[in-house]
C-alpha cells in the first residue's frame, strides 16, 4: 500500500522575517461567475482578508478563490450573500483575520426601446459592487456600495443661445425689406438649410454614480438606470433608431439644455430623496465637441472622500 506523503507548507514552518499586521491580502481578477435573478453572467473578482496576526507568515489564500469562484454563483446575488461570504471568509482564516473585502464587476444586459418607434436594441452596463465586513466582537460590521455607469447627451446652454443669435440676426436679414410676412413664408423660410445657420454643440456624456445602498440585487440596479436615465437627465443614449426617434432626441436634447453643473444637481436631488440609497458619490463628464479637454462636475452626500 502507498505511503502518503506529508507535503511541506512553508506558512506554517518558516520563520518570519519581520512580524507586522497586513491592512489587506488576497487576489485580484479572479475569473468566475455570479447568478443574478435573470441568469448567470461572467464577473471579474477582487477579494481580500486582513491579516490581523502580526505572527502568521500568510492568509489560506486558496480558501479565498474557492469563495469566489464557488460560492458568488450557488445563490441569486444579493445583500445577504455578499454578509454571508465575506463572513466565511474572515472565519476561514482562524482567527488569522477580523476582516474581508470583495469587489464584483461585470456587465448588467439590458434591452432599450427607442423613443418613439417599437425599435429595441441591447446596452452593456458596467457593474461595480464593493463589499466589506468588519468582525468586532461577536458581531460583524457590513458596509456595501454599488456603482455604475450611464451614457447620455448633453447639450451646452451657452451655445444655444449664441446659435439663438445667429438665427435671430439671419431673421432680421431677411425680413427687413418685407413689410407682411405670411405665416407660410416663415414656415418655408425656417425649412431652409441657410436659414438656421448655427447650431449648438451637444457631446456624449458619462455619469458615474457609487451608491450606498439599504438593500442590493439586479432590479435595484436596473431601476437605478432607468430613473436616471429617463426621469432625471432625460437624453439617454440610443440604440437602433428610425427617423422618428432621432427626432424626438433632438427635441430632447433642445428642451434639456444642461452644463456639466446642472447634471449634477439633477442626479444629487433626485438621489436625496431615495429612500434605498444612505449616501452617494456621482461624476458628470461632458465629453466637449467644443475644446479638446472635458467637463466635469462631482457631488456627493454622506460619503467619504
Amino acid at each position: 500500500m502507498e505511503t502518503l506523503k506529508t507535503m511541506p507548507d512553508v506558512v506554517e514552518t518558516k520563520n518570519l522575517t519581520f512580524d507586522r499586521t497586513i491592512d489587506w491580502v488576497g487576489m485580484s481578477s479572479v475569473e468566475a461567475s455570479i447568478k443574478l435573478e435573470s441568469g448567470v453572467v461572467p464577473c471579474d473578482v477582487d477579494v481580500y482578508v486582513d491579516l490581523a496576526d502580526p505572527q502568521a507568515k500568510g492568509i489560506h489564500m486558496s480558501r479565498l478563490y474557492l469563495a469566489a469562484s464557488e460560492d458568488l454563483k450557488s445563490g441569486v446575488f444579493c445583500k445577504k450573500m455578499l454578509f454571508d461570504l465575506l463572513v466565511k471568509l474572515i472565519e476561514g482564516q482562524q482567527g488569522k483575520s477580523n476582516q474581508a473585502k470583495i469587489r464584483v464587476k461585470f456587465n448588467l444586459s439590458m434591452m432599450r426601446k427607442a423613443l418613439v418607434s417599437q425599435t429595441f436594441g441591447e446596452r452593456h452596463y458596467p457593474i461595480e459592487v464593493v463589499a466589506k465586513a468588519t468582525k468586532v466582537g461577536d458581531e460583524y460590521k457590513f458596509e456595501m456600495e454599488v456603482g455604475f455607469k450611464a451614457l447620455y447627451s448633453s447639450t451646452c446652454p451657452c451655445s444655444a443661445a449664441l446659435s439663438r443669435q445667429l438665427i435671430q440676426e439671419n431673421w432680421l436679414k431677411f425680413s427687413a425689406d418685407k413689410k407682411n410676412i405670411s405665416a407660410e413664408e416663415v414656415s418655408s423660410w425656417i425649412n431652409e438649410e441657410s436659414s438656421i445657420i448655427a447650431t449648438p454643440h451637444a457631446q456624449r456624456s458619462e455619469a458615474h454614480l457609487k451608491l450606498k445602498p439599504e438593500d442590493l440585487n439586479e432590479s435595484l440596479i436596473k431601476n437605478w438606470i432607468e430613473v436616471l436615465e429617463r426621469k432625471v437627465l432625460k437624453t439617454p443614449v440610443q440604440t437602433a433608431v428610425k427617423r422618428e426617434d432621432e427626432q424626438e432626441f433632438a427635441r430632447l436634447n433642445g428642451t434639456n439644455l444642461m452644463f456639466c453643473e446642472d447634471a449634477a444637481r439633477r442626479v444629487a436631488f433626485w438621489l436625496d430623496e431615495e429612500k434605498e440609497v444612505k449616501g452617494y458619490w456621482a461624476r458628470m463628464e461632458h465629453r466637449e465637441s467644443l475644446h479638446s479637454h472635458n467637463a466635469v462636475s462631482e457631488i456627493s452626500n454622506n460619503w467619504e472622500m
